[in-house]
C-alpha cells in the first residue's frame, strides 16, 4: 500500500518561490556587475537585457549612494546585501 505524500502548505510554497526569485535576481545583479567590470559590449542583446532587468533597482541605490571616489560603483554590493536581508525576512514570515 502506498502512502499519500503530504502537500506543502501554500504559505511555505509562496515563501520558497519568493526566495528563489530573490536568489535569481541576486545572480543577475552579480552578472551585471561582472559585465561592467569585464567591460562587455553594452550593445549585445544579453547585456542589454541584463541591464534592463537590474538597472531600475541599482539606479535607486545609486541615487542614495553615489560611486565611491567618483568611479567605484558599490551599488551591486549594497543591492546584494539588501536582497539577502529581504530573503531572511521572507524566510521568517513563511
Amino acid at each position: 500500500m502506498s502512502r499519500a505524500v503530504p502537500l506543502a502548505q501554500p504559505d511555505a510554497m509562496a515563501g520558497n518561490v519568493i526566495q528563489r526569485l530573490i536568489e535569481i535576481y541576486m545572480v543577475l545583479i552579480l552578472l551585471r556587475a561582472l559585465s561592467k567590470w569585464l567591460q562587455l559590449d553594452m550593445r549585445h542583446k544579453l547585456v542589454r537585457l541584463l541591464c534592463a532587468i537590474t538597472d531600475p533597482f541599482l539606479s535607486l541605490i545609486r541615487r542614495v549612494v553615489p560611486p565611491v571616489g567618483g568611479a567605484f560603483d558599490i551599488s551591486p554590493a549594497i543591492a546584494m546585501i539588501l536582497l539577502a536581508i529581504l530573503s531572511v525576512l521572507c524566510r521568517g514570515m513563511f
